[in-house]
């Protein structure tokens, strides 16, 4: 992160220490026990990081989260497997059905502040399992992967 910090996940929760090492502060202590949180994206200014949240396997339930540091606090964003900040304002999101979406975001008050706009077609296959990986400038590398679901 920016401040010098790594937020990353372990035992299913958030976690964030210096960079320096040291030791390490849990970041979500009202995480509801039955949920994993996992894949932090960090957001400008280190003001808080997008996550994943989701139930044991993260078959059923897959959500995406925005946990502000200062005033500490999360709040639901969108059902979706994966989601990158990008800058000028926006949140990139995948959903498992593949198909790729972004969201007006605006860091300051942690709400979207218009409707959500299709930007990648996915595919209507409940075997696919999208995976993708994006720059702060928005430029993507995807690949959609058929896996079996149990």
């Amino acid at each position: 992160m920016e401040d010098g910090t790594l937020v990353y996940w372990t035992r299913n929760r958030l976690r964030r220490m210096p960079a320096s090492g040291g030791a390490f502060e849990e970041l979500w202590p009202e995480q509801p026990e039955n949920r994993f949180a996992r894949h932090p994206a960090a957001l400008p200014d280190s003001k808080g990081v997008l996550f994943r949240l989701c139930d044991t396997s993260c078959a059923n339930v897959m959500d995406i989260w925005v946990l502000d540091f200062d005033p500490p606090g999360a709040q639901l964003i969108t059902g979706a497997v994966q989601a990158w900040y990008l800058d000028p304002g926006y949140v990139a999101f995948i959903r498992p059905d593949g198909a790729v979406f972004a969201l007006p975001f605006d860091v300051g008050p942690w709400s979207p502040p218009g409707p959500q706009f299709r930007s990648g077609r996915g595919e209507d296959d409940s075997r696919l399992y999208p995976d993708m990986s994006l720059r702060p400038t928005g430029r993507c590398s995807c690949y959609w992967e058929t896996r079996a679901r149990r």
